[in-house]
This record gives C-alpha cells, structure tokens and sequence, in this order.
C-alpha cells in the first residue's frame, strides 16, 4: 500500500482516519450521474449539517446499502453491482461443523452472521495465504490449518447474482442495474437461441441431403459426387490425366473430392478442379508482376516454382476478378506483338521451354513494343496500360 501511495504522489504518513472517510465519501459522490445520494453519503461518514439536515433531511436504508456497495468497490455500471456476498449452497453439515471449530464461542443469534463471515474466509484462503505471513494470528485458528476441510469447504462456495435458489436478495441496487441485469439475461438467451436455430439448421440440411441420397439410390440416378468420380475415371483411361503419387487418398466409395483434387497431365502440369469445372491454373493465380520481359518469361515458361503451366494458356474463365481479365487481355495484346515478330523471325514461340530462351528471344523481338513519340491507335493503349502497371 505504502508503494501505491508514493506512486501516486502521496506519503503514507499524511495519512490517518479521516482521510479514508474523506476518501470514501469523495468516491461514492463522484465519477458517475448515478451515485448515491448525498444525505446517504453524509450520514455513512457521520457528518452532520446542524439541525437541518437530522430534521427534514432523511434516508431509508436502501440509501445507506447503495452507499456501501459503492464504497466496496463494485462496479456501479455493471450487472455485477447486484452480487451478492460468498455463500455456501449445499453442505449444511460440512458447513455447521466448521463453525463449531471456527468459532467456538459464537451466540446463537449471531449464527448467520458466522455462516457469512465462514464463507468470506472460505473464499479469500488462498488470497490470505498469498499475502499474510505464514505466522500471522489467523493461521494459528483449527480450522485455518484444516487444509482438507478447506477445500471441502470450497466446493459448496457460491458467488454471484442472486437467482432462484438463492434465500437472499441484493439490497441497495438502483433501478439502471435492474434494467443492466435485464439486458444480460437477454443477451445470453439470445446467444442460446442462436446456436440453438444453427443446430436446427445442421439438422435439417443433414436430413435433407440423407433424404436425397435415399432418393437417388431408389431410382438409380448417380448424383454430383458419382459423376465426378466416372468423368475422372473416364480422364484416367484415356491417358489425359494421371494422380500424383504424393496425393493419393482413400476415400469413401462413390465420392471423388472434387472441389480440392489436383491431376497431373501428360505435360506434368497440374489439372485444377474449382468453380465446378477443370482448370489448367488454381483459384488463387495472379498475373505475373514485374518488367515487360519477366512477363514474357511467364508467358513462355509459366512458374515452375508453382508448376504452372505457359501463362499463354490462361483464359479468362480461369480469373474470378473482371479487373484481373481486363489485365489479361491487355497481357495477350502484349505478348501477341512479341509473338508476331518472333514469327516473322522464323521462330516458333511455343517451343521455348527455359528462361534463357525465352529471354534471348525477347530481346531479339522486344523493339516492337517501342511506342513512337506519336500514338494514334487504341491497340497503343493497351502497351501504355501494362507498362502503367509495372
């Protein structure tokens, strides 16, 4: 505390009863629109104002409960202002023991009063044990060096909000806390309900779809799944497709795992299955970034970090984005330049399979993408588009 103190500014020794009183009244008429009222505040801290305030100025208990929830600490815009102390729930035995060990000497009339004050201990013992000296007073008690009972006495400790099995009821809670309470009550009902439609929902689709495949196997119909295997199938015989070793996986009879499979083709290029159809490139491509002369490199040899095959042939159908098709066709322009003049070097394009060919064909062929200082055709602008974008 002594620390706190001098972090704050503040030495310990300036101290003394009245500041924590002073302290405590400053804090419940403080920091909220909603504190407790001011007669409550005075009459708590033991203030008077001469004989007005006794006289015509008066409180009922409510007053003076909400002044000590405050000034305990409890979180005034919160549910959890309405908490009620630590309790047992259950264990009466367990529980009328303890108190017999615990305090010997107890009235009879004071029994609750030891039952509450039992269960604070109960529920504080480890943070007793944290931050007292392990010679302090209440260490020495029978029932404090219990450790068992304890523990015993732990698992019938209730906190919390008061609820239906609960005896008492909170005491001292404005009404915005009744109506915060509410709102959370709400709120995880809500939640519930949520999870509860989604189950529903789950269980509908799955009886749906079982519903339907009872349906196709009465009437021999082959659904999605079994038409995928038998088109696979069908790619296997005639040579044009072949699994990857690395990938094989068994699957359950008569289902193909369509939306992520990956075939290898007689070109050791992969085959794509996304979109509901077969794709040379996968879902995720982008067109290659960088110079005129690294696209053409793509364009020719495609990524073999990818195993992607020539980007010569991407079709649009293979780029979910428009802008990306835009990009596509402007590409195709590009690279048709290139290919032109290459063909009317007598060199076939489509036989170039390694970097340094593509490249020493590129810069044989490459002055035709030089733009003169006049450019009055569109096709022009397709060269000024990729070269915007580099």
């Amino acid at each position: 505390m002594a620390g706190e103190l001098e972090r704050c500014g503040t030495n310990c020794d300036d101290i003394g009863t009245h500041s924590m009183r002073k302290g405590a009244a400053t804090y419940c008429s403080s920091g909220s629109t909603a504190c407790p009222p001011a007669i409550a505040v005075h009459l708590r801290a033991g203030w008077a104002l001469g004989g007005v305030q006794d006289r015509y100025l008066r409180h009922d208990s409510a007053g003076d409960m909400f002044v000590g929830r405050t000034v305990s600490g409890l979180p005034i815009l919160d549910a959890d202002f309405a908490t009620l102390p630590p309790r047992f729930h259950g264990g009466r035995e367990q529980v009328e023991i303890a108190k017999r060990i615990g305090f010997r000497q107890l009235p009879r009339s004071a029994s609750l009063i030891g039952e509450f004050a039992l269960a604070s201990i109960v529920y504080h013992y480890e943070y007793l044990k944290e931050n007292l000296p392990g010679n302090h007073p209440i260490f020495q008690s029978p029932l404090m060096r219990d450790e068992q009972m304890m523990q015993v006495l732990k698992g019938f400790i209730k906190v919390g909000p008061p609820n239906g099995d609960d005896n008492i009821s909170a005491t001292g809670i404005p009404p915005h806390v009744v109506l915060l309470s509410e709102f959370r009550s709400l709120k995880a009902a809500f939640e519930k309900q949520q999870v509860d439609q989604q189950n529903v929902v789950n269980e509908v689709v799955a009886g749906v779809r079982l519903a339907l495949e009872d349906t196709v196997d009465i009437r021999n119909t082959p659904n999605s799944n079994q038409i995928a295997t038998t088109v696979i199938d069908c790619l296997h015989r005639e040579g044009y497709v072949r699994q990857r070793p690395d990938e094989d996986e068994n699957y359950a009879p008569g289902v193909a795992p369509v939306a992520t499979t990956v075939h290898q083709t007689s070109n050791n290029f992969s085959l794509y299955t996304w979109g509901g159809g077969f794709h040379a490139f996968p879902e995720d491509v982008a067109l290659p970034e960088g110079t005129t002369e690294q696209a053409w490199v793509f364009w020719c040899c495609g990524d073999p970090a990818r195993s992607l095959p020539p980007f010569r042939r991407l079709k649009s159908v293979d780029l979910r984005e428009k802008k990306h098709k835009k990009r596509l066709s402007d590409l195709k322009f590009l690279m048709g330049l290139v290919e032109e003049r290459a063909s009317a070097l007598n060199i076939d394009t489509r036989t170039l399979t390694t970097t340094e060919e593509a490249v020493e064909v590129f810069r044989r062929c490459e002055d035709v993408l030089e733009m003169p200082d006049e450019i009055q055709t569109l096709e022009s602008d397709a060269v000024i588009s990729w070269f915007g974008k580099q």
